[in-house]
C-alpha cells in the first residue's frame, strides 16, 4: 500500500511539472480566456478543448491537490511554452501580471 501511494505521489509531481504547452522551435505563447463564472471541471475542460497537453481529469486532480481549485479567477492569461501545470494552476487562482482588468467608474 505504501509502495502504491508512493507511485500515485510520483506520478502526481511529474504530471505537475510537465510543461502545459510543448516547448519547441514552432511553440508560441496562447492567450486563455477564462470567463466568469466556470467551475474547476468547467475551466479544466476549456483548457482541454483549447489544446493543452493535458487532460481535464488531470487539471482537476492536481487543482485539487494544490488547493486552488475553489479559487480559479475569470481573466486573461498568456500561457507560454514550457510553463508547468503548477505554475499554471497557481496564475489562475491569484493576482497576475498578464491578466487585465477593466474599471469603468461613474
Amino acid at each position: 500500500m505504501i509502495l502504491l501511494s508512493a507511485a500515485a505521489l510520483g506520478w502526481l509531481w511529474m504530471q505537475g511539472s510537465k510543461p502545459v504547452v510543448a516547448s519547441g522551435p514552432q511553440a508560441r505563447a496562447v492567450d486563455l480566456v477564462i470567463p466568469y463564472g466556470l467551475s474547476a471541471q468547467s475551466v479544466a475542460r476549456l483548457v482541454e478543448s483549447r489544446g493543452f497537453d493535458l487532460s481535464a481529469h488531470v487539471f482537476i486532480l492536481h487543482a485539487r491537490w494544490e488547493g486552488v481549485h475553489r479559487n480559479l479567477r475569470a481573466g486573461v492569461y498568456r500561457v507560454e511554452p514550457g510553463l508547468p501545470l503548477r505554475r499554471l494552476l497557481h496564475r489562475l487562482a491569484g493576482p497576475d501580471a498578464s491578466q487585465t482588468e477593466l474599471r469603468v467608474l461613474e
